[in-house]
């Protein structure tokens, strides 16, 4: 007589540095889909921590919560997870939620044909599946770690090559209208302008930051030092040229 399968629920998780390694929300969902058709299980829910860290506390971890929740109250459901990372980078906070899932009486399932075989309740007879789940979670945490360090190391190259190592652009960057206002700056603080006079003046004119609020002086101090530090300011057009084109 065939085993009944027992209730599955699949858990995800994601977070910016997830998708450096290819675990988006997609992928895992697919990779879990696939696992549940091929062993003829059907998802009775789905559990997700999204922009959640795996090395943010298990306080943050709504979704993780309500999973185990849900294996509590379901004697012998399975939750199919992409890989064991998912549930915690740390190592041993990972070991520990394996050990309260058993304890319920509840199974994890990875999608990794390589961790499934290790993610069964441990066998006090059989200590090398013990020992050899654990080694796979501290594989798994150095290649994060390499992931990290590579992406440290590319910023760092970019910034020293292009003086901007990602994100928002750069105030002045590119915008014809923000150069003008950092070569307005320059030339009033070269003529001994204080800076709060100089956010005045640009209050007044309806001269605004990107997000249309006003200028104040510390705001307009900290975007000149930034421009600084990538170069000299070019001398050109001011915004009063610009206001009478």
């Amino acid at each position: 007589m065939t085993e009944p399968i027992t209730p599955s629920i699949g858990y995800l998780r994601v977070s910016t540095e997830s998708q450096l390694d290819g675990l988006g929300l997609d992928v895992q969902r697919a990779a879990i889909v696939e696992l549940a058709e091929r062993e003829g299980r059907t998802i009775a829910e789905w559990f997700t921590d999204e922009g959640i860290s795996g090395s943010e506390g298990l306080d943050t971890r709504a979704g993780l919560a309500a999973a185990l929740d849900y294996l509590t109250e379901h004697q012998g459901a399975t939750m199919i997870v992409p890989r064991l990372d998912r549930l915690a980078r740390d190592l041993m906070v990972q070991e520990s939620i394996l050990a309260d899932v058993w304890k319920v009486g509840g199974h994890v399932l990875s999608c990794s044909d390589t961790e499934r075989t290790y993610c069964r309740p441990d066998d006090p007879s059989d200590p090398a599946r013990t020992l050899i789940r654990q080694v796979l979670g501290a594989v798994a945490a150095y290649e994060r770690a390499m992931i990290r360090l590579r992406l440290v190391r590319g910023r760092r190259l970019r910034l020293v090559r292009e003086g901007w190592a990602g994100g928002p652009t750069p105030y002045g960057w590119s915008d014809p209208a923000e150069q003008a206002v950092l070569t307005e700056i320059d030339e009033l603080r070269r003529a001994g302008v204080p800076w709060r006079r100089i956010a005045e003046r640009f209050t007044a004119r309806g001269v605004t930051k990107r997000n249309g609020n006003p200028w104040n002086a510390g705001q307009l101090q900290r975007v000149y030092a930034r421009a600084l530090e990538r170069g000299p300011i070019t001398p050109g057009a001011t915004l009063l040229t610009l206001e009478s084109s």
